[in-house]
């Protein structure tokens, strides 16, 4: 289903009924206006687009939003989604949510302002997460629970009122490359047994903790770059298990401003490097051409990929880090090709 090129999109409405779009057939839908509106406060949570029962869906150049539930689902084994260029904002429930065993790619879409999780990958869920701005949400940016998996690549997760990211209940994603700041909770939070991988990551100014590691969890730590923002930049609760190295963390030499168990801190101190403050680095692939499109501040000279006064530094395949010597996060959305979505 496809609206008309160089026109205004088609908009699509349902109620709270059944979802907006119940995909019954491997489909795409693109260059649409889908939205589902609440009819009673009490109404089930349910989706704007649901795709399940093994099809294969491209969703593409869409808005979506739902007053009634979340706005994507995709659900169930061996369905797969390819959701790009998409805005994804205002849900009731998660922007996007993958379950059950569902797979595909997440990658350049705008998702902001929605009441849970940005992105919520559950119950053995694997997609693959990329270069998505996902900002502004009242709850984490994303979630991965429940034996979740995926890769959550390159993205930019900013302004969420729980943690940037957040792994709980025997989660295990790969979380690389990607810029986490200006938070109201912690940057990441691992705890309830999560686990995953989580290295190469900017971590900065958010309010509770660069990482925070709790309630049995068990991650690697390895090649981030952590800042303390308003709290510190790593706590580690008794009980857990994480391996913590190679990072840069912002924090004394005396470990004072960072809170871990007493048999951790000699390997802390020994394996990561210490700074008193931290250059922020932001990954920003070569392809970046123009971010006026969010309606960000950004100096003139990003325009043409590079931030003001900014330092080339060695990146991630396909991508360039950048730092500036004043600290300041200059770059806040990747963008690599295709039409660009607006906020």
């Amino acid at each position: 289903l496809m609206g008309a090129e160089n026109t205004k999109p088609v908009v699509v409405r349902g109620d709270c009924s059944a979802a907006t779009f119940w995909l019954t057939a491997s489909c795409r839908l693109t260059n649409l206006h889908l939205t589902q509106d609440v009819a009673t406060a009490d109404a089930p949570i349910l989706a704007t687009v649901l795709a399940s029962g093994g099809l294969h869906v491209l969703l593409d150049e869409c808005n979506v939003t739902s007053s009634a539930g979340h706005s994507v689902v995709v659900k169930g084994p061996r369905t797969k989604a390819t959701i790009t260029h998409n805005v994804i904002h205002d849900s009731r429930g998660v922007g996007v949510l993958f379950c059950d065993d569902a797979s595909g790619t997440l990658a350049d879409n705008v998702i902001y302002g929605n009441k849970r999780a940005g992105i919520a990958v559950l119950r053995g869920g694997a997609p693959l997460v990329q270069d998505n701005l996902i900002r502004d949400g009242e709850d984490s940016g994303v979630l991965v629970s429940e034996t979740g998996k995926g890769r959550i690549e390159g993205n930019v997760i900013r302004g969420n009122t729980r943690a940037g990211v957040a792994i709980l209940q025997s989660g295990q994603p790969h979380v690389l490359h990607n810029t986490i700041v200006s938070g109201k909770d912690s940057g990441v939070l691992v705890c309830e047994g999560g686990e995953g991988v989580i290295e190469h990551n900017m971590i900065s100014h958010n309010r509770i903790a660069g990482i925070a590691v709790c309630s049995g969890a068990s991650p690697h730590l390895l090649h981030n770059r952590i800042g303390k923002g308003e709290g510190r930049a790593l706590c580690i609760a008794e009980g857990c298990h994480p391996l913590v190295e190679a990072n840069v963390l912002e924090a004394e030499a005396d470990l004072s401003n960072v809170s871990v168990p007493p048999n951790m801190r000699a390997g802390v101190a020994d394996k990561n490097t210490l700074v008193r403050e931290l250059e922020v680095i932001a990954h920003v692939p070569r392809s970046t051409t123009d971010m006026s499109h969010m309606g960000l501040a950004v100096p003139g000279s990003v325009g043409a990929g590079r931030p003001e006064h900014a330092h080339q530094a060695p990146g991630r395949a396909g991508g360039a880090s950048y730092f500036s010597r004043s600290g300041l996060l200059h770059a806040n959305f990747l963008k690599v090709g295709g039409r660009r979505p607006t906020a």
